[in-house]
C-alpha cells in the first residue's frame, strides 16, 4: 500500500478515535488482508494500535475509550491491583479512582470486614453489589461515558465530607521527568481532590505506564506514598523512590 493511502487511514482513525476493521475496509474499499498489512505498518510506527477487531489512535490528543483500555494488559493490571489490595485493612475508608486498572482492586478484599469505598466508577459500584463487606458512597457528578464514571463538577466540594485513609489512583503514565500523567482532562481535578483528602496515596499502574507521559499532568512522582505495579520499574525509578521514601510494591 502506498504512503498516501496509509496516511489517509491513519488520519481517519485519529479523527474517529477508534474504528472497526470492517468499517475501515468499507471506507477505503480494500480487502481485510490488505488492511491488516496496513495496520501492521502503522502499529509498528506507533501511530495506531489494534485490539479485538478495532484500531485506535495513540495520539496524545485523543483519549482511548474505556472498553479498549480495559482489554489491554489485563493480567498485568490484576497483578498490580492484587498488591494494592494488600494495603487495605479492616475498617479502612478508601477511594477507588476511575480507571481500567483500579476496578480490579475489589476482587481481592472479600476476606476483609467493613470496608468503605468512595468512588465514581460504575464498574466498581456494580462489582461492590456482590460484596456484603463493602459499603459504597458514590460521588455525584456528570456521567463521563469515556471513563464509565461520574465526574464531580466541583471535586473539592464532593470530597469535603470524607476522611479517607487510602486513595488508590490510576494514571496513564509515569516518568521521572514529568511525574504522573493522565489521558482525560475531566478526571484531573477529581484525582487531585482525592489525594488532598487522603492519609495515604497509592498510585496503581501496570508496567507499560513506566516511562510514558500522557496528556494531562497530575503532579510529580513524590505525590505518591506508594506505587503498586505488576513488575519492578527500571533502576532509575527504583533509586528515586528509595531516595524519596516512596514504597514500591511489585511482583
Amino acid at each position: 500500500m502506498n504512503e498516501q493511502k496509509l496516511k489517509r487511514i491513519e488520519d481517519y482513525v485519529e479523527e474517529h478515535d477508534n474504528v472497526s476493521m470492517t468499517a475501515l475496509c468499507n471506507e477505503f474499499n480494500i480487502s481485510m488482508s490488505t488492511l491488516r498489512r496496513a495496520v501492521t505498518v502503522l502499529c509498528e510506527r506507533g501511530t495506531i494500535n489494534k485490539s479485538y477487531g478495532c484500531v485506535y489512535t495513540t495520539s496524545k490528543r485523543k483519549f482511548m475509550p474505556f472498553h479498549l483500555r480495559a482489554s489491554l494488559n489485563t493480567e498485568a493490571k490484576k497483578e498490580a491491583c492484587r498488591y494494592a489490595a494488600q494495603l487495605i485493612q479492616e475498617n479502612d475508608i478508601i477511594y477507588l479512582d476511575s480507571g481500567s486498572t483500579t476496578c480490579y482492586i475489589l476482587d481481592y478484599v472479600s476476606h476483609l470486614k467493613n470496608i468503605t469505598v468512595i468512588t465514581g466508577n460504575i464498574d466498581i459500584i456494580i462489582k461492590a453489589l456482590a460484596l456484603d463487606n463493602v459499603t459504597v458512597f458514590v460521588l455525584p457528578g456528570l456521567l463521563n461515558k469515556k471513563n464509565n464514571s461520574f465526574t464531580p463538577t466541583n471535586a473539592k466540594e464532593a470530597f469535603a465530607p470524607y476522611n479517607i485513609t487510602k486513595a488508590f489512583i490510576a494514571a496513564s503514565g509515569m516518568s521521572l521527568a514529568n511525574g504522573f500523567s493522565h489521558s482525560d482532562p475531566m478526571e484531573r481535578e477529581t484525582k487531585l481532590a482525592a489525594t488532598q483528602k487522603s492519609e495515604t496515596i497509592c498510585f496503581v499502574l501496570d508496567d507499560s505506564k513506566f516511562g510514558h507521559t500522557s496528556l494531562i499532568s497530575l503532579g510529580p512522582v513524590t505525590l505518591a506514598n506508594i506505587i503498586c505495579s505488576n513488575k519492578k520499574p527500571d533502576a532509575a525509578i527504583e533509586q528515586y523512590c528509595s531516595e524519596h521514601n516512596i514504597m514500591l510494591k511489585y511482583s
